[in-house]
């Protein structure tokens, strides 16, 4: 994946949280807010959840960024936000109506990277973390039967999508075993010139 000049200046500016420089890439749409800026296929929203970076994460979501994109991993921000412990950035996207209950492209739920915590070493935001997980699936739960989650994780576990355009992809990489396109289209684009 190509990412241009602009974008790889915005990754840059989201890494050294340089907001000033984030937003006038936004503001001027050199990059656009759900264009992709980094190989890995993250977004703007996905590296600022990821960085724990609120004040970008905040400005990103009022200029319209998607609250769920997935990255290349099939992860969302929430994901990220859960499994660093950045509790005010899950927050700040539960509050926008983020999916607590996707699952990764392991099958791996939101709830799960909360509480394993991978990259926390803050036992407090981890607890605090799950909680704030819990707290939403139970709401999603309040309004109707209880196995509607369960029915969406499932779902979500065993529908693999194109690494490029997110339908669903049953081609599999032949290098890295890993990614999966919808087409061959989808798989050139992927690949570096």
């Amino acid at each position: 994946m190509r990412i241009s000049r602009d974008g790889q200046i915005l990754q840059r500016a989201l890494e050294r949280q340089d907001l000033d420089t984030v937003k006038e890439i936004i503001s001027s749409k050199k990059v656009g807010v759900n264009e992709y800026c980094h190989e890995m296929r993250l977004k703007p929203i996905h590296q600022a959840a990821l960085n724990g970076w609120f004040e970008a994460a905040e400005y990103l979501v009022e200029a319209g960024s998607e609250i769920d994109p997935l990255n290349g991993m099939r992860e969302t921000p929430l994901q990220l936000a859960a499994c660093y412990g950045h509790v005010e950035i899950m927050q700040l996207l539960l509050d926008r109506g983020a999916d607590p209950t996707h699952a990764d492209w392991r099958g791996k739920t939101i709830l799960q990277s909360a509480d394993e915590g991978g990259f926390t070493r803050d036992s407090d935001k981890r607890k605090q973390a799950v909680a704030m997980i819990e707290a939403a699936l139970q709401a999603r739960r309040g309004g109707g039967a209880s196995g509607a989650v369960t029915k969406k994780k499932k779902a979500t576990k065993t529908t693999e999508v194109c690494h490029v355009c997110t339908k669903p992809g049953d081609k599999i990489c032949g290098k890295c075993k890993n990614a999966r396109y919808c087409s061959l289209e989808c798989q050139k684009k992927d690949w570096d010139t």
